[in-house]
């Protein structure tokens, strides 16, 4: 897969709810319905460990999995670098820890960034509530989902909603209380 399959397939999002697309994804022989238009980071491509252009099964995989690492377990990481089992971790263990910590922090933020890219897809800094409401779902409890996709549509019948504009910094900030 490439890096842009990567990312729909690790973000799970709706069509923006401005735009006129259905769906991103076509058959050989169908007429391309939209281009990826956010390039593939740098950071991105680190999962692409044989340096081919494509992200194979094993690094996808690898990828997914650190992306279900909850950022509240991720101590016992801590565990793995107290190199001589002593209960204290070498200044060694500490920065190859604190690295850790970092690109996955990192890559928390550009999942966020993508997902918001996607909704602004005209590039103007902003989303509709709906789009908004969208980002929110996947984070629902499963019972609920049906509930709150009903609610989600409703939000268009709302006058004083459906003319909210979410930026990048709130959507960020809505993000950080998820954690």
């Amino acid at each position: 897969m490439t890096p842009a399959d990567l990312m729909w397939a690790v973000v799970p999002v709706f069509p923006p709810s401005e735009a006129n697309r259905v769906r991103e994804g076509y058959l050989k022989g169908e007429s391309v319905p939209g281009e990826f238009h956010w390039a593939p980071s740098k950071f991105l491509m680190l999962f692409d460990t044989n340096n081919d252009g494509l992200i194979s099964f094993a690094e996808y995989i690898f990828f997914v999995t650190l992306l279900s690492i909850p950022e509240s377990t991720f101590s016992v990481t801590f565990k793995m670098f107290d190199l001589d089992n002593n209960g204290a971790a070498t200044v060694l263990g500490v920065f190859v820890y604190g690295q850790a910590l970092h690109k996955l922090d990192k890559l928390f933020k550009l999942i966020l960034r993508l997902e918001f890219a996607h909704y602004d897809y005209n590039s103007l800094g902003t989303i509709s509530a709906k789009d908004f409401a969208w980002l929110m779902i996947p984070s629902a409890d499963m019972k609920n989902i049906d509930k709150f996709l009903d609610r989600v549509d409703e939000i268009t019948d709302e006058p004083g909603l459906r003319d909210i504009r979410v930026t990048f910094e709130e959507f960020n900030n809505f993000a950080e209380l998820r954690k």
